[in-house]
């Protein structure tokens, strides 16, 4: 030891301080005083200048005899200051040997642990190893050091008592495994007749991919656990089918925690999913071009997440409610646009890239289109409220949810008010897809007695813009509705389809510039200058209400006239 306090005396003045309280850690003995802290001493080592590797490497082992147990072991692999990546070969070497001779003590101790402890210290061990799981790596590695005894919680699931092999199960999901060895063990567990191992193996698909998400996405530093987005989507292959499985369950726990899992996947995805960002450096053609490797990296999880599709739509109409949700979320992330684009990762790739992606780009080329029509069958299902969750979806997608158009325009149709609803809102958000028997279905809704349907009809009318030509005698009936709301979609209907198809509403719009509601007032006089000279027999109306109208509509007036008199130009 008189090597190791050379080298605190000649590259670190702190350790002074030691020498000056030896005396005082002699006396410990007499209860004088708490005993030295062996990992503290072994962090001074690793934080003291390496002049001498040599000398470096012989205080380290010395150190490290002096740690004692499973606990000072599990401190010691965990202080970041371990230089296993020092630029100095001889410092790594040295430090790589170290620490591999902590990691042979503690894996040692905690296996005799786990084979022989009594049930309280599998449990105590089985915690530390989850702790690990996300703070230490192993040696000359990324990867997390709690893997090591992946193997030993699999064993634990199988034997013991009921408390312990819960225990083992949540442990392995936590523990960063090899998904293709834990999966299995897990989905055994998932046919047990106890229902707590049941529930114990859900959770652990769940953290397994939960930490290995954390761990891909989670900002990096020397000496951290690291995963990689592949290791998510390997993670998300093994996971998905189990977990589907599960939904099969008759225990609403084990399904809620299986649709969680689910959703995790999707939500992994759409995390991982590379975001633009060009630094001062590169072109935006090299960005693209990582850009478009990091998503060919991601493209083999969605087809395992597709294949999916009908066993969660199954799942919208699940008697427990928060399958329910959960199952809808997992379906909104697999069709969001960030989604889509992944499945567009194109032509500036590097040619590896275009050879590993071409084939994945091909077959998910009508994937989206196949998503959204298998969505669209849930329409057809019994159950009103899987019928509304599916809407809920393909509301959502927008403009993408358009390959759904003849099964929304079926829905207008649905014995439930809330589906045709829905169906309404969404056709608008889809237009002009299927117009030829969108529009007329829509037009049927004007005349229903529900206010929000007609309201929602007159709404997606508009965004059907030229396109909702046909439905113009439809939009003039009902101009003359009680409701001010609806008189108002109605015209903004009318305004959208424009000339000449709307010559024959210019009655209605006229008299609508005298309408008692000033919301009406303006939105007919701003539809009315759109028109232009087509509108000349407004002109009276309009001039009326620029001399005595509120200011809003006395301003759309004075701009309608300017329009229509051609007095703008």
């Amino acid at each position: 030891m008189r090597k190791c306090g050379a080298l605190r005396r000649r590259y670190w003045p702190r350790c002074l301080a030691v020498i000056v309280l030896m005396p005082v850690g002699i006396m410990a003995g007499r209860g004088l005083a708490a005993p030295a802290d062996a990992v503290a001493e072994l962090r001074e080592i690793l934080q003291t200048p390496a002049n001498d590797p040599g000398l470096r490497e012989h205080c380290l082992c010395e150190q490290i005899k002096k740690l004692n147990g499973i606990s000072e072991l599990r401190r010691a692999l965990a202080l970041r200051d371990w230089r296993e990546d020092d630029p100095d070969d001889r410092i790594a070497a040295g430090d790589r040997a170290s620490r591999a001779e902590v990691v042979r003590r503690f894996d040692s101790g905690v296996r005799a642990v786990l084979q022989r402890g009594d049930a309280a210290s599998r449990l105590a061990v089985m915690d530390m190893i989850v702790h690990l799981a996300t703070t230490t790596r192993g040696v000359g590695t990324p990867v997390s050091l709690a893997r090591t005894f992946a193997g030993d919680l699999a064993e634990l699931t199988r034997q013991g008592d009921l408390l312990t092999r819960e225990a083992a199960a949540r442990a392995l999901g936590q523990a960063c495994p090899d998904p293709a060895q834990a999966v299995p063990v897990l989905s055994k567990l998932m046919e047990s007749k106890e229902t707590s191992l049941q529930l114990a193996a859900c959770d652990a698909l769940g953290y397994l991919l939960k930490v290995a998400t954390f761990l891909a996405t989670r900002n990096h530093a020397p000496n951290t656990v690291e995963a990689t987005p592949a290791e998510v989507v390997k993670a998300g292959q093994e996971v998905v089918p189990a977990a589907v499985r599960g939904l099969r369950s008759p225990e609403a726990g084990v399904r809620r925690r299986c649709a969680q899992a689910l959703a995790q996947t999707a939500e992994a995805l759409c995390k991982l999913l590379p975001r633009t960002r060009v630094s001062a450096s590169e072109d935006m053609a090299n960005s693209q071009r990582q850009q478009d490797v990091d998503r060919a990296e991601l493209l083999p999880l969605l087809p395992v997440l597709r294949a999916q599709v009908p066993a969660l739509m199954k799942a919208l109409g699940d008697s427990d409610g928060d399958v329910r949700i959960l199952a809808r979320r997992t379906l909104a992330d697999m069709t969001s646009p960030e989604v889509m684009r992944l499945e567009q990762t194109v032509s500036s790739a590097a040619p590896p890239f275009k050879a590993v992606s071409t084939a994945s780009t091909d077959a998910a080329a009508t994937g989206m289109t196949s998503t959204v029509q298998k969505l669209a069958e849930g329409l057809q299902d019994e159950d009103a409220r899987s019928r509304r969750t599916v809407l809920d979806v393909l509301e959502t997608l927008g403009a993408a949810a358009a390959p759904a158009a003849p099964a929304l325009v079926a829905a207008l149709a649905d014995a439930d008010p809330f589906v045709r609803w829905a169906a309404a809102r969404t056709l608008g958000k889809v237009s002009p897809a299927a117009a030829d028997t969108a529009v007329p279905g829509l037009a049927a809704l004007l005349a229903d007695t529900d206010l929000d349907l007609r309201l929602a009809a007159a709404m997606a009318l508009e965004h059907y813009g030229k396109a909702a030509r046909t439905a113009v005698p439809e939009l003039i009936q009902a101009s003359g509705a009680m409701d001010s709301e609806m008189r108002v979609a109605v015209i903004r209907a009318l305004g959208a389809i424009g000339a000449p198809e709307v010559k024959p509403a210019l009655p209605v719009l006229t008299a609508a510039v005298g309408d008692a509601d000033p919301r009406v007032q303006e939105a007919a006089a701003r539809v009315l200058g759109e028109l232009g000279p087509l509108a000349g027999t407004a002109v009276e109306p309009l001039r009326k209400a620029l001399q005595t109208g509120p200011p809003e509509v006395q301003k759309a007036a004075g701009e309608a006239l300017l329009k229509i008199l051609r007095l703008d130009r």
